[in-house]
């Protein structure tokens, strides 16, 4: 089981390489992050934050736990709105971060299946989408 890097780590600011198929390392790190999804306060996690620049990202909907393969934000809303966000990499449970998010995002992907997928998110569930892409573009919040 691979330890969750912390913000020192260069390689969270390094952007993840999109991902070609699953393969034994793909479903290994997927059940990494649903591992670790099970964690309090644990709303999503990359792969990059367990040192795998690979782009797959385990985000929470109303306490579903979604893999996402190689997510792509397709659409974002122009309006904004201030978020105050954590990170499992940075400080967890101490520090909180101030974002601006979009409202509405539209992001596809795929899942373990290689099926492709498609999610609308706000609120909640939308700024973790935005976290967790942004985590595969090398950005974190406390640089944002």
């Amino acid at each position: 089981m691979r330890d969750i890097i912390q913000d020192s780590d260069p390689v969270l600011r390094e952007h993840s390489e999109e991902v070609r198929s699953v393969d034994d390392l793909v479903k290994e790190v997927a059940g990494e992050l649903l591992y670790y999804m099970e964690m309090p306060h644990c709303g999503g996690l990359s792969a990059v934050q367990l040192g795998v620049k690979l782009r797959i990202i385990a985000v929470d909907r109303n306490g579903e736990h979604l893999i996402i393969i190689n997510p792509v934000i397709r659409k974002a809303s122009k309006q904004l709105y201030k978020a105050y966000e954590g990170c499992l990499s940075i400080d967890y449970g101490v520090t909180v971060y101030p974002v601006e998010r979009h409202k509405l995002v539209s992001v596809i992907g795929r899942n373990l299946d290689w099926q492709p997928v498609h999610y609308k998110g706000t609120g909640l569930f939308g700024a973790i989408l935005q976290h967790e892409i942004d985590h595969l573009d090398g950005k974190l919040i406390c640089d944002m």
